[in-house]
């Protein structure tokens, strides 16, 4: 059923429907082409933290889970021997 024929169920199958023609012209839409620097109002400390995400990714490599799980594992295991 249609949706405005105001059933509990509807059909959303797009070949059941009448398709609406358009001009296909969206409206402009106004982008930036040089961004401004921060105004000297913003408090230092807010300064700093976007100098440090302009710096780059501060992110550590991924590290791959199996060597480090053995690597854990091998020091949990000498430090049990030393126990003993």
């Amino acid at each position: 059923y249609c949706y405005d024929s105001g059933q509990k169920e509807i059909c959303i199958n797009p070949y059941h429907y009448r398709r609406i023609e358009s001009d296909g012209v969206l409206p402009p839409v106004l982008v930036p082409r040089y961004s401004e620097l921060p105004p000297p109002s913003i408090p230092p400390g807010i300064r700093r933290m976007q100098a440090m995400e302009a710096s780059g990714p501060s992110m550590p490599q991924n590290v791959e889970i199996a060597g480090l799980f053995k690597t854990v594992m091998k020091q949990i295991h000498s430090n049990v021997r030393e126990e003993f």
